[in-house]
């Protein structure tokens, strides 16, 4: 099909929910209804500059592709609001590089995209923490995006973060997505959705089966336990066998899992480099360790973790400030986001710790104050971390005796 656009574009699919009955109930009722469905797709999916790729399914599902997020959600919330035919329609988005073969798509991006519609209910829409980034501050007055937390999906390893579509006209009250349990894999469960990092943890996944030891270095507030977890987790669902937190002098003992991640290793270092150089590092799980410099044990590998890019540091700032303030724009406030970014230095905790500040204080406000004084905005202690996450200054601090 020409035209089509490929790179990264955003899916949209829907699907009207129970349509085996309806069409058991009232078969000619559900023709005249799916060809309303059909021509009103069509017509929106084209005011928003999209394309339909092609029905679904059993005739009552639709796969429709964006150039733009935002177009997308535009589209959803424009078929949920019509509901034409009178049918139970839902809606999925989701933003991801495309893989275009004779006119169709392929590929995981289509997959979780899949999956979040799966887990939708009649006439809720719903999009990947993908799609809502790619959205940015483009959307209508009249909608917002509600985040809905943490969902493991059928078939897939990472968790998703996704968001409704909230407005005028749209149903606004449902159960919780049919997603499922969290996984087993004896970690704590972040609540967050982790920005930037994909490429990352890819890299630790495959070093974390070879065994041994493997540290994350990197200065403080760069997001070595985060990575470590998702990191701990995604081995878990990809290979099994489990994954423990446990402390340091307990890194010898043989656990019955297959990662063991020692975290914020920095206060026990020698102890814990000690501990470990009488292990035997090709028996027992792999030690996945979290430490600003390398404990020098006999073959370890090491995954430094950078501070984050401009726009990965941007797209955290969004997630996060918009989680405190629904509705938050950051496209009109460019250059006060730039002052913002600066001041936090790519480090996630110090953008965490200044997006919690726009609960209070307007985005052009909290760059005026960065710019004055950045140790003091970003020394906020946040009680809902562990002392030495609840500040950049504790943070950098931690552990004071450490040589």
């Amino acid at each position: 099909m020409a035209g089509l656009p490929t790179g990264v574009v955003t899916f949209l699919l829907t699907e009207v929910v129970g349509s085996t009955k309806l069409w058991e109930d009232d078969a000619a009722g559900m023709a005249a209804a799916t060809r309303a469905l059909d021509a009103e797709v069509a017509r929106i999916v084209a005011e928003a500059h999209g394309h339909v790729v092609k029905p679904r399914g059993e005739g009552d599902s639709h796969f429709t592709v964006f150039a733009e997020a935002a177009d997308a959600v535009r589209a959803a919330a424009a078929l949920l609001r019509a509901r034409p035919g009178g049918l139970p329609v839902k809606a999925s988005a989701h933003t991801g590089p495309a893989e275009l073969r004779d006119g169709d798509y392929y590929g995981p991006p289509v997959n979780r995209c899949a999956r979040l519609r799966a887990a939708a209910h009649a006439g809720q829409g719903v999009l990947t923490a993908a799609a809502a980034a790619a959205t940015g501050e483009r959307l209508p007055l009249d909608l917002r995006l509600r985040p809905l937390g943490v969902h493991f999906l059928k078939d897939l390893a990472r968790p998703e973060y996704p968001y409704q579509i909230v407005g005028n006209g749209l149903h606004d009250e449902f159960p919780a997505l049919a997603s499922l349990a969290a996984p087993s894999h004896g970690l704590p469960l972040p609540l967050t959705s982790l920005v930037g990092r994909d490429a990352i943890v890819d890299e630790i996944v495959d070093s974390i089966t070879r065994r041994g030891v493997v540290t994350l270095t990197g200065p403080a507030g760069v997001g070595k336990t985060r990575v470590a977890l998702e990191a701990a987790a995604l081995h878990h669902e990809r290979h099994g066998g489990g994954a423990r937190l446990i402390h340091a002098d307990a890194a010898a003992a043989t656990a019955d899992v297959a990662v063991v991640l020692l975290d914020d290793a920095d206060r026990d270092r020698d102890q814990l480099r000690s501990t470990l150089e009488w292990a035997d590092s090709t028996a027992g799980p792999t030690r996945l360790v979290t430490c600003r410099r390398a404990l020098g044990v006999t073959g370890e590998r090491l995954v430094q973790i950078r501070p984050l890019g401009r726009e990965d540091g941007r797209q955290l700032l969004a997630e996060r400030g918009e989680s405190v303030r629904p509705g938050l724009a950051l496209d009109a406030d460019a250059g006060d986001v730039a002052v913002i970014l600066d001041a936090c230095e790519g480090l996630p905790l110090a953008i965490e710790l200044a997006a919690a500040r726009l609960s209070m204080v307007t985005v052009a406000q909290l760059a005026q104050r960065l710019a004055r004084d950045p140790e003091r905005v970003l020394a906020a202690v946040s009680p809902r971390q562990p002392a030495h996450h609840a500040s950049l200054r504790a943070a950098r601090a931690w552990p004071s005796d450490t040589a």
